[in-house]
């Protein structure tokens, strides 16, 4: 952990679960305290590593910090299946997918445009297509191979490597970070808000 990174006393295991699982622990509390404050930092984080490394858990607890809308690689589809997934999250600021992987040049595009903020096509109780200007913040989990990926984004993605293999992992975990999550999330956008005001 930096000496930049806050610590909270309410925030014991959490911390514990960073120090085990990322060396970008700034990078990433400053990711989802923009994403929760509304300050316009990046439009993407990417959470890298190989399998049972904790980007799930990572992302989970993201999920549970931010109250983001838990999409899947469907987000990405042209037509009606890809507007529609779409559609579920239209009203959310902050979007997570895990194991992200598009699929064909269509599915790169739309994520890119996403990404961008450009326009984005829904489709929502069958009604005519419609295009809305749609502006998440997207926290993406997958394997090295995501940072490949050319998106021609406005800002550049913050990655977050998970580089430690788990051989056992704890499945109670996620019990022991979720009543921690409001602290983390006030540490989370504090850190944001510095970072916004040294910029």
């Amino acid at each position: 952990m930096s000496t930049d990174t806050l610590t909270n006393a309410a925030t014991t295991n959490i911390d514990a679960f960073l120090e085990a699982t990322t060396p970008d622990i700034d990078t990433l509390e400053a990711a989802v305290g923009a994403a929760i404050a509304r300050i316009d930092m990046r439009a993407l984080a990417m959470v890298y590593g190989a399998p049972n490394t904790g980007k799930s858990t990572l992302l989970a607890l993201i999920r549970e910090t931010t109250s983001s809308y838990a999409a899947n690689n469907q987000l990405w589809l042209p037509g009606r299946i890809g507007q529609a997934c779409r559609a579920l999250g239209a009203a959310c600021r902050i979007v997570t997918v895990d194991d992200f992987a598009p699929e064909g040049a269509k599915a790169k595009a739309m994520l890119a445009s996403m990404v961008a903020h450009e326009y984005v096509d829904f489709q929502h109780n069958d009604h005519p297509l419609m295009v809305t200007l749609w502006k998440p913040q997207l926290f993406l989990a997958g394997s090295p191979a995501v940072l490949d990926m050319p998106l021609n984004a406005p800002l550049a993605a913050a990655g977050i490597c998970c580089p430690n293999v788990v051989a056992q992992p704890d499945r109670q975990l996620l019990s022991t970070l979720w009543p921690e999550a409001a602290a983390w999330a006030d540490r989370c956008i504090a850190k944001a808000q510095a970072l916004a005001a040294r910029q």
